[in-house]
Parts: structure tokens; sequence; C-alpha cells
């Protein structure tokens, strides 16, 4: 249940972000950089959620390379993040 909702969440804030993309009488707004980084915070919450929940827990308490396998992960969504999308808005 918690990977479908951890999958919904995944999909609305692609949409959403799309949407923003899409119009660009949003992308003058004060606070939209406010707004991309809450939508960017859900979205690496929710691919961090659908990795975890993908794992065994017998398996993930023994991965010592789990930790590192998420830090990795979130570099490059903040990379994506930095040098794709925020020069798209701003």
């Amino acid at each position: 249940m918690a990977k479908k909702l951890y999958w919904l969440i995944a999909v609305l804030t692609i949409g959403t972000l799309v949407l923003i993309l899409s119009q660009p009488e949003i992308k003058g707004k004060k606070n939209i950089i406010w707004i991309t980084a809450l939508i960017y915070s859900l979205f690496t919450a929710s691919i961090h959620g659908i990795l975890a929940h993908s794992l065994e827990p017998k398996y993930r308490k023994n991965l010592i390379i789990y930790p590192v396998l998420m830090g990795i992960l979130f570099g490059i969504l903040a990379c994506i993040y930095l040098i794709i999308i925020m020069p798209q808005i701003c």
C-alpha cells in the first residue's frame, strides 16, 4: 500500500512540474522557487520511498551500500534539479 502511495506522489509531482513548466505566466511568480523546491522534495522522498519499500527488510539491514546508493541518487536528482529544471523556471 505504501509503495502505491509513493508512486502516486511521484506521478503527481511530475505532473505539477510539467504544468508549471508549460505555463509561462506561472514562471514569473516570486514564490516559484519555493514551490519547485517543495515539488523536488516530494519527488525525492517518493523515489526514496519506492526504493526503500522495494527491498525486503532482512536484506536492507545487511546492506551497507544502501545508504550510499540513496546518497548517490539524491546527488543525481539534485544535479538534475539545479542544472535542468531551475534554469527552465528562472
